[in-house]
């Protein structure tokens, strides 16, 4: 093999090797794992501060994320979530309202999403993923609604809307760190558990 054919080929193959095994990169990665992992996540990340890093989220991650950021707190959400599940109890909201206040609640308090490098996740119904870096309030409740929508499950069934980044399937960055949900079985059977109560929070949040 002459010298010229043997670089095309290390060429092709290291570029082969690049298209199947992505570089990892700077960032962050907060997954899924609905209304445990909300606060999982948010206990990790009282934990340690990584708001000022390249973040990319989806699902339950990204509104982790977002009640991390000043003005949110864990007092402040916890009377979020009661008010909410009272409403609920009440009849006066459906599930999916549940999401969507609560939603647009953490979102009212941020007053500067824009200088944060947070890059939300959202899929279409055939996989090909959008990343939002919301830069205002309405950018942001839109995103958030659409990362953390799975249909019949968080949301109802709309085509023409984006839904949980966890269905992307190309286009998915490959970071560094990660923060994934728990080996727990407690963890995984309120997942789903809209009513979830402070005894399942603080076992949540000290997993």
């Amino acid at each position: 093999m002459k010298p010229k054919h043997f670089f095309i080929l290390l060429f092709a193959i290291s570029n082969l090797f690049k298209y199947f095994i992505s570089e990892y990169e700077k960032c962050v990665m907060i997954g899924y794992g609905g209304y445990s992992g909300f606060w999982y996540y948010y206990s990790n990340l009282q934990k340690s501060y990584i708001l000022d890093k390249n973040i990319y989220c989806y699902s339950a991650g990204c509104l982790a994320t977002v009640a991390s950021i000043q003005h949110n707190n864990y007092d402040s959400l916890i009377r979020m979530v009661k008010t909410l599940k009272n409403k609920y109890n009440n009849n006066e909201i459906d599930r999916f309202d549940i999401r969507n206040e609560f939603i647009y609640e953490i979102s009212q308090k941020v007053t500067d999403i824009k200088y944060y490098n947070i890059n939300i996740l959202t899929s279409s119904y055939y996989g090909n993923c959008n990343i939002i870096r919301p830069i205002n309030k309405k950018q942001l409740i839109d995103a958030l609604n659409m990362t953390s929508s799975v249909p019949f499950f968080t949301s109802k069934l709309d085509i023409s809307k984006n839904i949980d980044g966890f269905f992307c399937l190309n286009k998915y960055p490959k970071c560094k760190e990660k923060l994934t949900m728990p080996n727990s079985l407690y963890f995984y059977i309120n997942i789903l558990n809209h009513n979830i109560n402070d005894e399942d929070i603080s076992y949540i949040m000290n997993l």
